[in-house]
């Protein structure tokens, strides 16, 4: 299969990837009004790029070698792996955009990978030991997340300056203070974001193309700005004003939260979704507030497109290796 074939669905899932993920980054920062959809999106594409040139080769090398030996297989077996599992990552997650559902990026190349590699009779060359660790991290982002944002939510309203903080309006914050803050910490998050998740575009190619890791890192950064600029606004609004009402603060403390753990999982060289962080940051300064401040339905709904996710992905990337094998007349 030529190459230029193989990089085809990379883009593809690149694009969707900004439009599904920008939300992660700046959508509370639009959902509590402290910058408008465009603001957001310019601001998750530019930090995003620059969280992808500074960090993103570090996930890379895991999904290009980490889940499945791609370097190693025979070409045409390689090739037709990355182009199924990439095809059905990109198709899964624009399903879930076009729903307007935060879907895990992370779970759908994951997902598509082993889905892949099993069609290719290549189950005893999965690294199951790294995968059972990605899937760890799946379950420890939200839980943690969710702990951390309404432990430090509550922590402030033990303390006096921490009560301050955390009563929207309260004058003895001035407004612009927390907007500049609300703004740094989702750039940080954007940061993060294009550190963790460029890899789930490009970290297959770079386990059957002879490019750089940093190289194609910046490409998928800059298809990912792309996504966030044209359809970014469709997620950012679920995760900004559907879960729960954010004001500043909220938005403040979520943001910080999952900033910080994404940071920490890219430092480990894991790709964690940042769909989980942000979404269990969300729901945790929510529930501080009392069950009845979130959406409970739409939290159940978006916990079971993630369980979905890497099942539909896989079973999606098993058929199209199937078929590329048929057409290609593909041999292990």
């Amino acid at each position: 299969m030529p190459g230029v074939l193989l990089i085809l669905p990379g883009l593809l899932l690149a694009w969707v990837i900004g439009a599904n993920d920008a939300a992660n980054s700046l959508g509370t920062a639009v959902g509590s009004g402290v910058r408008t959809p465009r603001q957001g999106a310019i601001l998750a594409a530019l930090f995003g790029l620059a969280g992808t040139v500074v960090m993103g080769g570090r996930v890379v090398r895991t999904l290009g070698e980490g889940i499945l030996p791609l370097p190693t297989l025979p070409e045409a077996s390689a090739h037709a792996v990355a182009f199924s599992s990439l095809a059905a990552a990109g198709l899964t997650v624009l399903i879930c955009t076009g729903l307007h559902l935060p879907v895990s990026t992370s779970h759908a190349v994951t997902g598509g990978l082993v889905g892949g590699g099993i069609a290719a009779g290549l189950r005893s060359f999965i690294n199951w030991g790294e995968t059972t660790r990605i899937f760890l991290a799946w379950v420890f982002t939200p839980v943690a997340t969710f702990l951390l944002a309404m432990a430090l939510f509550r922590l402030g309203r033990v303390f006096k300056a921490g009560k301050i903080m955390l009563r929207a309006g309260n004058p003895h914050l001035p407004e612009t203070t927390v907007k500049i803050l609300v703004t740094i910490t989702g750039c940080y998050m954007a940061f993060s974001w294009g550190a963790n998740d460029v890899a789930n575009a490009t970290g297959v190619l770079s386990g059957v193309l002879e490019l750089p890791p940093l190289l194609l890192a910046f490409a998928g950064g800059v298809i990912m700005g792309c996504g966030v600029l044209v359809w970014g606004k469709r997620v950012m609004m679920t995760i900004g004003k559907k879960i729960t009402r954010l004001n500043p603060v909220t938005a403040l403390t979520a943001e910080f939260v999952a900033a910080v753990v994404v940071h920490f999982f890219t430092l480990a060289g894991l790709p964690v979704s940042t769909t989980h962080a942000i979404v269990g940051a969300v729901g945790g300064v929510g529930f501080s507030r009392g069950k009845k401040a979130v959406d409970s339905l739409l939290l159940w709904e978006i916990v079971l497109t993630w369980i979905l996710t890497p099942f539909f992905s896989g079973s999606l990337a098993f058929f199209l290796y199937r078929l590329l094998q048929f057409l290609f007349r593909i041999t292990r």
